[in-house]
């Protein structure tokens, strides 16, 4: 399952959100580059059912990192044109079938405009 979301040409720095499940235990994030290219990685938390907050501030790199499309080449090339976050049935707990996550308060942090 993904939420997605087009963003208009975002100088991101950082994208910042919080995050609560029990399972779940890792979230993925992709975002799109203004080559179309699309970079992903994992972000893993607890599944303790406590509001955790995830803050991530490189997009061309992390843990299980991948990029498909556009430019196709790993390098970021600002800015974003699409944030989306993922959950795949590889990060559900153990033994689960099915589960779900709760987000709250996604953020984005901009370059400051002159």
């Amino acid at each position: 399952m993904q939420v997605s979301r087009p963003v208009p040409n975002l100088t991101l720095r950082k994208l910042t959100f919080w995050v609560r499940a029990t399972t779940a235990q890792r979230v993925g994030l992709r975002v799109t580059d203004s080559t179309g290219q699309t970079h992903q990685q994992s972000l893993a938390f607890t599944p303790s059912g406590a509001w955790q907050e995830i803050v991530v501030s490189d997009f061309d790199s992390g843990t299980n990192y991948l990029h498909f499309g556009g430019a196709n080449d790993g390098v970021w090339h600002g800015p974003a044109t699409r944030v989306a976050l993922v959950l795949d049935k590889g990060a559900l707990v153990s033994g689960r079938t099915s589960g779900g996550l709760r987000f709250d308060e996604v953020v984005a942090t901009v370059t400051d405009v002159p």
